[in-house]
């Protein structure tokens, strides 16, 4: 059975008006960013710089791999904003996470928050068959995230 998992949570460091993400700081542990067009592959990939700082007008939309790994094979994603810091750790099941700021959302809601998505695979990954996990019978899967905060 071959499939794909996703998560998808929006961090929220105390943006309080729509483009108050611009303030908050932010580490992605990523080398290489998916080229994508309306959300689906393009087949190019592009350098990735995790470290993002001051995300400012940045717009992000970007299924990133390549994950930096601690010695424990975790791969970290930091955000800190007036609020305090969130970590996002994904375990060596997710190879991929999908960084989203929320310019296209509505009004009420646009870059306020920043969406970080554990993934298996990137976007379209069922008709491409890229990185797909496949099971055979009888096999099984787990996969490990999780979030930690700090308050200000």
């Amino acid at each position: 059975a071959p499939f794909g998992v996703g998560m998808h949570p929006y961090l929220h460091v105390g943006a309080d008006a729509d483009g108050g993400l611009a303030d908050a700081s932010l580490t992605v542990p990523a080398r290489t960013a998916m080229v994508v067009d309306g959300g689906l592959p393009t087949g190019e990939n592009r350098p990735f710089d995790g470290a993002v700082g001051r995300i400012g007008d940045r717009r992000l939309d970007d299924p990133v791999t390549d994950l930096v790994r601690d010695d424990d094979g975790w791969a970290r994603v930091r955000l800190s904003g007036p609020a305090g810091a969130l970590e996002l750790a994904v375990d060596g099941s997710w190879s991929w996470l999908q960084v989203f700021s929320g310019d296209t959302l509505p009004a009420g809601q646009q870059r306020r928050s920043l969406a970080v998505e554990p993934m298996t695979c990137p976007p379209n990954a069922l008709a491409d068959g890229a990185d797909l996990v496949v099971l055979e019978p009888g096999e099984t899967w787990s996969g490990t995230w999780t979030l930690g905060w700090t308050p200000a």
